[in-house]
């Protein structure tokens, strides 16, 4: 029987240190979430794509080459697909969601955004262990 604790240390080998991994994950997610298309997207989208996050973050933070993570990203990509083609006639367009600028979207601002909270979070992930805050 595997232990929590030989499961843990098993993943830090594929996926990396979990605080570095959670750390570019969720500036991923924060990045996407700031997208004008974010808010009109299905909850299977929105997830995926937060899946997305989680799974890219582990090829940069952890072994690359574990096949693994690219099946998964594979995987939740395949299950919006078969949502949005019907079973014959091609893609469709996703209910309710249009892709061009809506009145009223401001232009986006990544650079800053993206900025804006890294700086703290990656002091975060690199301050020795020892450190006091």
């Amino acid at each position: 029987m595997t232990t929590i604790t030989a499961t843990l240390n098993e993943r830090a080998h594929t996926h990396g240190d979990y605080r570095e991994q959670a750390a570019f994950a969720q500036q991923f997610k924060r990045l996407m979430r700031a997208g004008r298309n974010w808010e009109r997207l299905e909850l299977t989208q929105a997830q995926s794509l937060e899946a997305f996050c989680d799974k890219i973050s582990r090829v940069l933070c952890g072994n690359a080459n574990e096949p693994d993570h690219w099946r998964d990203v594979a995987g939740y990509a395949q299950l919006i697909v078969r949502e949005l083609e019907p079973l014959q006639g091609g893609a469709k367009a996703p209910v309710g969601v249009r892709m061009e600028p809506q009145t009223g979207d401001a232009p986006l601002n990544v650079p800053s955004f993206i900025l804006r909270d890294m700086e703290r979070d990656i002091a975060d992930v690199t301050k020795p262990k020892d450190a006091t805050p």
